[in-house]
Formats: structure tokens, C-alpha cells, sequence
């Protein structure tokens, strides 16, 4: 699940843009990116993820 500013959505329909999708923890502020969707975990998760539009990760970070 992740959080949207329309509220709680799953990854998978975020990915429906066909946009890569950061996934943001709990607290983060969001950035606007041209051609990302931002949306922020519904989790305790720390990580940061940026989701290629094929749903693999491509990149995870804890900063």
C-alpha cells in the first residue's frame, strides 16, 4: 500500500502512469519530478525506492 495525495493506493496503480514511481517513507517531504510519480509508504519502512515502470526496483536507498 502507499499513499497518494488522494489517499491510500497500492503500487501497482501507481505504476499504471507508466511513470517510474518513488515510494517515499512515512514524514518524507515529496518532490515534484517531471515524469515521476511520487507517492509516500503506508509502512514503517525507512527506505526510499525509486520503481521502474515495469514494477522492478531501480534504485533503494536509506538516505
Amino acid at each position: 500500500m502507499a499513499e497518494t495525495d488522494g489517499g491510500p493506493t497500492r503500487l501497482y496503480e501507481a505504476l499504471r502512469a507508466g511513470t517510474h514511481v518513488r515510494v517515499l517513507p512515512r514524514g518524507a517531504e515529496p518532490q515534484k519530478e517531471a515524469g515521476v510519480v511520487t507517492v509516500t509508504r503506508a509502512d514503517a519502512g525507512s527506505t526510499t525506492l525509486l520503481v521502474r515502470p515495469d514494477g522492478y526496483v531501480e534504485h533503494a536507498s536509506d538516505r
